[in-house]
């Protein structure tokens, strides 16, 4: 530019009236923001909107209208004005620089003014192989990346897809937010193997390698439940099942949860199974997550009668059910309308409690537990809830007084209802902040989890119940009924199988312990006779197969068979052959 900088920003201004009224517009709207950096550097951000709009009117407006907020919130211009220049080597890059533009102010604030560069500079190099990649990488937030560890975290993301993108021909967009769920569940160490064993799969059939950087399939499981740390629940089954078992007299049935990066484990149930996932941090968020959710299939959160007693409560005359039978929690909610998450906090903060206390009344150390997992709690609307939970435990253990609502709950006849009316009584009073879907799960201890979260299959009795065992004790052993009590009387307390006589298992009847029968009653003629000679029963009815041609040929040419003389001579029927011997 060999103009002088005013000479520079009037031709600009000149040629966009010219070709554009919009263009010129824009520029005219931003200037203001612009000139306070000084003539050089706002003839530089002219020159550069006016290329941007020739080369793709979307890129160019985008980069007019976005220029104020970046030049306030990051007190530069040049920087930024000159990485943007760069998409100008990409037909079709004005949604890239779009999210770049978008994002570059919270890259400012993360990784300061060079690191925003060096982020910047990372979403062009992904843009000269693979347009698409760019696109995803602007979009997604600079926090992320960092992960609170600046330009280090996001070095840990960058480089491992930047070298698979040159070695293996690796789309980095289609890694990218896979990755970054990686890393926050196993940590940067796994993302590079993640992403190579992902690329061999890719390379190896497109529709599995793209599931497989979705985190879903099988391939993925196997990957990640490799390196999976933590206490895992499929190796530790036995002893999980064996626990709750001796608590509640009996252990549900449960089914492996896929893989959730990114997030904390969570139960969850359709009041048949529980849905577990494949780790836990250590065995006590385990045994403090199976208990608390068995817990609600033993005393009685989804038991049948009970939940058709709460859905005619609210008016309705039979709970609806989904295309698999299974009732649908969100009509019992719908009365709640935009705020039904935070009567679905206050429900399940009450009910809990209840299953809580019911289950430390068998197990001792169950709150306590529970107590020592709380840890701190979360910011945002979801801490009072949070907070609420934990002084209603301690209530439990005696830190606190038990005060109303919480004492109509620890009695032993206080049910789901009584949870729902409760809470619609803490609802009406409108003294609970409201929560947000994304902030919703902050609001549950660990251990704890929604109890809506699937339909559910009302069970007919409780667990550990189903017989109507006692509510108190693990389970009575079965009456002994009449039958079994005079066969016991008469075998004089021996066991009534060693009267029986032993089996004759002599002989050779093709099986072990099996003897030949033994012929009690005699043929119809005194001396045994050969079956008919009719062809359909030459092979069915004499044993060892039909009877040698040879033999019958050879009779008919010397006579009679002696042996068919001899019977008829030995008949006992009469002097006339009887049906039977004939």
């Amino acid at each position: 530019m060999t103009d002088a900088p005013e000479v520079t920003i009037a031709l600009v201004l000149n040629e966009l009236e010219e070709l554009s009224f919009v263009a010129s517009r824009d520029l005219k709207a931003a200037m203001p923001a612009i000139e306070p950096f000084g003539p050089a550097t706002t003839a530089a951000w002219a020159v550069t909107g006016r290329d941007l709009f020739l080369f793709d009117r979307d890129a160019g407006k985008a980069f007019l209208r976005a220029s104020p907020r970046l030049a306030g919130a990051t007190g530069d211009v040049c920087g930024w004005t000159e990485q943007a220049r760069g998409f100008l080597a990409f037909r079709g890059s004005w949604k890239a620089l779009t999210a770049y533009l978008a994002q570059f102010a919270e890259a400012h604030a993360v990784f300061g003014a060079d690191g925003a560069l060096e982020w910047g500079e990372a979403g062009l190099a992904f843009a000269r192989s693979h347009l698409e990649s760019a696109e995803i990488y602007f979009a997604l937030a600079p926090a992320r990346f960092a992960d609170a560890r600046g330009l280090t975290g996001l070095r840990e993301i960058v480089e491992p897809l930047h070298a698979l993108q040159g070695a293996r021909g690796l789309p980095p967009g289609l890694a990218l937010p896979g990755a970054l769920d990686v890393r926050a569940t196993f940590g940067a160490a796994l993302v590079a193997p993640w992403a190579k064993r992902g690329a061999d799969i890719l390379r190896a059939g497109r529709l599995r390698g793209e599931a497989f950087f979705r985190l879903e399939g099988k391939d993925s499981d196997e990957a990640l439940l490799a390196a999976l740390p933590g206490f895992r629940t499929n190796e530790h089954e036995r002893f999980l099942s064996l626990f709750m078992h001796a608590v509640f007299g009996a252990s549900p049935p449960w089914q492996p949860l896929g893989m959730r990066t990114g997030a904390r484990p969570f139960v969850e149930t359709d009041g048949q199974v529980l849905f577990v996932p494949p780790a836990f941090p250590d065995a006590d968020h385990a045994l403090a997550a199976l208990l608390h959710h068995a817990g609600h299939l033993a005393f009685g959160s989804y038991e049948k009668e009970r939940l058709h007693a709460l859905f005619r409560d609210m008016g309705l005359t039979h709970p609806p059910l989904d295309a698999d039978q299974n009732i649908t929690w969100r009509p019992l909610f719908a009365a709640f309308g935009d705020d039904m998450v935070r009567f679905q906090l206050l429900f399940d903060l009450l009910e809990d409690f209840r299953v809580d206390a019911r289950v430390q009344a068998r197990l001792p150390n169950h709150v306590p537990r529970l107590l020592a997992l709380a840890g701190k709690p979360p910011a945002g609307p979801a801490r009072l809830y949070f907070e609420a939970a934990v002084e209603s435990l301690e209530m439990l253990v005696g830190r606190r007084s038990l005060t109303p609502p919480w004492t109509e709950l620890a009695v032993a006849d206080a049910d789901i209802r009584t949870a729902f009316r409760l809470a619609r009584t803490w609802y009406e009073a409108n003294a609970w902040p409201a929560v947000g879907l994304a902030e919703r799960l902050d609001a549950y201890l660990p251990g704890r989890s929604p109890n809506t979260q699937r339909p559910v299959y009302p069970r007919a009795g409780l667990l550990g119940r189903e017989s109507g065992e006692a509510e108190t004790g693990q389970g009575a052993p079965p009456a002994e009924t009449p039958a079994a009590k005079s066969e016991r009387e008469a075998s004089g307390g021996q066991d009534p199988d060693l009267e029986i006589p032993p089996e004759d298992t002599s002989g050779s009847g093709g099986r072990v312990g099996v003897g030949r029968p033994i012929r009690t009653t005699r043929w119809p003629c005194a001396k045994r006779r050969w079956p008919s000679r009719s062809p359909s029963s030459e092979n069915t009815h004499r044993p060892g197969g039909p009877r040698p041609r040879g033999r019958r040929r050879r009779w008919a040419a010397n006579g009679p068979s002696p042996v068919r003389g001899e019977r008829l001579a030995n008949r006992p029927c009469g002097t006339a052959p009887s049906p039977s011997c004939r």
